[in-house]
Protein backbone atom coordinates (compact mmCIF):
# COMPACT_ATOMS: atom_id res chain seq x y z
CA UNK A 1 0.00 0.00 0.00
CA UNK A 2 1.34 3.36 -0.82
CA UNK A 3 1.06 5.54 2.07
CA UNK A 4 0.68 8.92 0.01
CA UNK A 5 -3.06 9.01 -1.38
CA UNK A 6 -2.80 11.90 -3.44
CA UNK A 7 -1.90 15.42 -3.86
CA UNK A 8 -3.10 18.82 -3.04
CA UNK A 9 -1.32 22.06 -4.84
CA UNK A 10 1.80 19.92 -3.90
CA UNK A 11 1.03 18.68 -0.36
CA UNK A 12 0.88 14.92 0.32
CA UNK A 13 -2.62 13.51 1.33
CA UNK A 14 -1.76 10.06 3.23
CA UNK A 15 -3.77 7.32 3.76
CA UNK A 16 -3.60 7.58 7.20
CA UNK A 17 -5.03 10.57 7.66
CA UNK A 18 -7.88 9.78 5.17
CA UNK A 19 -8.52 6.99 7.72
CA UNK A 20 -8.67 8.37 10.85
CA UNK A 21 -10.94 11.21 9.18
CA UNK A 22 -13.58 9.04 7.94
CA UNK A 23 -13.62 7.09 11.42
CA UNK A 24 -14.26 10.35 12.90
CA UNK A 25 -17.07 10.88 10.45
CA UNK A 26 -18.54 7.38 10.89
CA UNK A 27 -18.09 8.02 14.53
CA UNK A 28 -20.01 11.34 14.83
CA UNK A 29 -22.50 9.80 12.63
CA UNK A 30 -23.26 7.04 14.62
CA UNK A 31 -23.82 8.97 17.52
CA UNK A 32 -26.17 11.61 15.55
CA UNK A 33 -27.85 8.40 14.79
CA UNK A 34 -28.30 6.80 18.57
CA UNK A 35 -28.71 10.71 20.44
CA UNK A 36 -32.30 9.69 21.38
CA UNK A 37 -31.16 6.33 22.81
CA UNK A 38 -28.79 7.94 25.22
CA UNK A 39 -30.47 10.91 25.93
CA UNK A 40 -28.26 13.69 24.16
CA UNK A 41 -29.37 16.55 22.18
CA UNK A 42 -27.96 17.42 18.95
CA UNK A 43 -25.62 20.48 20.00
CA UNK A 44 -24.10 17.77 22.94
CA UNK A 45 -23.41 15.39 19.80
CA UNK A 46 -21.08 18.18 18.01
CA UNK A 47 -19.40 19.27 21.64
CA UNK A 48 -18.73 15.63 22.60
CA UNK A 49 -17.37 15.33 18.71
CA UNK A 50 -15.14 18.49 19.15
CA UNK A 51 -13.82 17.88 22.41
CA UNK A 52 -12.75 14.22 21.52
CA UNK A 53 -11.33 15.92 18.12
CA UNK A 54 -9.11 18.50 19.59
CA UNK A 55 -8.28 16.08 22.71
CA UNK A 56 -7.43 13.63 19.88
CA UNK A 57 -5.31 15.53 17.86
CA UNK A 58 -3.00 16.84 21.01
CA UNK A 59 -2.63 13.83 22.22
CA UNK A 60 -1.95 12.04 19.07
CA UNK A 61 0.89 14.80 18.56
CA UNK A 62 2.23 14.73 21.91
CA UNK A 63 3.17 11.20 22.01
CA UNK A 64 4.50 11.64 18.79
CA UNK A 65 6.96 14.42 19.41
CA UNK A 66 7.69 11.96 22.94
CA UNK A 67 8.94 9.24 21.39
CA UNK A 68 10.88 10.99 18.91
CA UNK A 69 12.21 13.87 21.35
CA UNK A 70 15.80 13.07 20.17
CA UNK A 71 15.11 14.16 16.19
CA UNK A 72 13.59 17.36 17.55
CA UNK A 73 14.46 20.42 14.94
CA UNK A 74 13.72 23.05 17.30
CA UNK A 75 10.47 24.23 18.73
CA UNK A 76 8.37 24.91 16.40
CA UNK A 77 8.75 20.93 15.08
CA UNK A 78 6.35 20.36 18.15
CA UNK A 79 3.16 21.81 16.48
CA UNK A 80 4.33 21.19 12.82
CA UNK A 81 2.11 18.29 11.90
CA UNK A 82 3.59 17.91 8.04
CA UNK A 83 7.01 18.28 10.02
CA UNK A 84 6.57 14.81 11.49
CA UNK A 85 3.16 12.49 12.77
CA UNK A 86 0.81 11.51 14.63
CA UNK A 87 0.35 7.98 16.84
CA UNK A 88 -2.60 6.72 16.97
CA UNK A 89 -2.99 5.25 20.72
CA UNK A 90 -2.00 8.64 22.10
CA UNK A 91 -5.07 10.57 20.28
CA UNK A 92 -7.18 7.46 21.39
CA UNK A 93 -6.01 8.05 25.05
CA UNK A 94 -6.52 11.92 25.48
CA UNK A 95 -9.62 11.56 23.72
CA UNK A 96 -11.07 9.19 26.26
CA UNK A 97 -9.72 11.29 29.02
CA UNK A 98 -10.95 14.01 27.96
CA UNK A 99 -14.56 12.97 27.09
CA UNK A 100 -14.49 11.56 30.82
Amino acid sequence: MYPIAFTVFGKAIHFYGICIALGFLCGTGLLLWKKDRAGLTTEQVFDLCMLALFGGLIGARLLHVIQNWNSQKGLLWIIRVDQGGLVFYGGFILAIISLI
